[in-house]
This record gives structure tokens, sequence and C-alpha cells, in this order.
């Protein structure tokens, strides 16, 4: 597995500053949520086209509503997925801190299936993500700690640049993550 070529694909796409720049928008637009929702769907349909093998992973711009209603899915998913870790951080922060470890995996495997199946109860039940993640189990904690470490870095690098930064960096972020998952999904053929 390419793990470099799943972050620097988007520099492939012959748009991709354009495509980036609207991502940037739809990041600036996250004080409002309709931003987050937007770039969560562009995640999801990223993921889609590495299922596909769609030439252009890098999705554009075009469907900003399909975004947005999948963006909805899926957080209505992870709020209720973060409901006990919020509980147990509210009883004693460390235990939520504790709690939030697993259930970031298992978020992985409710994005999955959210996303190939449209499916939101099917989502929801932290045992279907489990059943997914378990059968290749090295292979997606690899996976993980890649999207750990991208996102830490894409933190501390928009920081750096003047929070400005976080504009770039949260777009490019997403569609890394929505292409790595992908990419694992395909190469483990992974099945929901």
């Amino acid at each position: 597995m390419d793990y470099v070529e799943s972050v620097m694909f988007v520099t492939k796409d012959e748009k991709w500053i354009e495509k980036i720049g609207l991502g940037a928008l739809a990041a600036f637009l996250s004080i409002f949520v309709v931003g987050a929702l937007a770039l969560a769907g562009w995640s999801m349909e990223t993921f889609r086209r590495v299922l596909s093998g769609d030439p252009e992973k890098l999705p554009g711009w075009e469907n900003w509503s399909a975004y947005l209603t999948d963006g909805l899915k899926w957080f209505g998913v992870a709020i209720v997925w973060y409901i006990p870790v919020a509980i147990l951080g509210a009883i004693w922060k460390p235990l939520g801190t504790l709690a939030s470890i697993p259930m970031g995996f298992l978020m992985i495997g409710a994005f999955i299936i959210l996303t190939r199946t449209g499916d939101w109860m099917r989502a929801l039940n932290p045992m279907n993500a489990w059943a997914l993640l378990n059968k290749n189990l090295n292979q997606w904690i690899i996976t993980a700690v890649i999207i750990w470490a991208a996102s830490v870095v894409a933190s501390v690098v928009g920081t750096l640049a003047l929070v400005i930064g976080l504009l770039v960096t949260t777009p490019w972020l997403v569609v890394a993550m929505g292409n790595l998952i992908g990419r694992v999904y395909v190469e483990t053929g992974a099945e929901i």
C-alpha cells in the first residue's frame, strides 16, 4: 500500500488548486456548520470514486447539495456514536478520552458502511463496524494511525500558517482520508 500516494493523489488532478480552493471555502463555511457537512460529503464521494475506479479521484464541487445530504447523514451517525463518549467524559474526562480511541477506530467502519450502503441504521451499529474492520484488523489499525497522524500534521501545519492554513489542510485531509480508506477497502477485499 502506497500511503504517500493516498495523500498526494490530490496534486495529480489538473484542477486540484481550484477544487482545494473550493474546499477551503467549505472549511471557512464550517463556522456555520454547512461547510463541515459539505466536506464530509466530499470525502464520501472521494471514497466512492476509488471504489468505482474513476480516473478522476478528486471530485469537483458541482454537487454541493449531494455533499450536504451525505454530510448530514454522516454527522448524524457521528453524533449518535459520540454520545456515550461525551457521557463518559462528563463523568471523568480521562475516561471519555480513553473511550474516544476505539470509537474513532470504529468510525472508519461506520463511514464505509454508510458510504457504501446509505443505510443509516446499519452504520449506527458498532458491531457492524467491528465485523467489517476485524477481517483485516492490522491493515485497518495502520490506516487509523495514519489518519490520526495526518490529522495532527494538518492541524500543526495549518496553525503554523497563521490558522489560515487550516483552510487548505482541512479539505486536503478530508479527501486524503476518503481516498486512503477507499484504497485500503479495495486492497483488502473488504465486504459489508
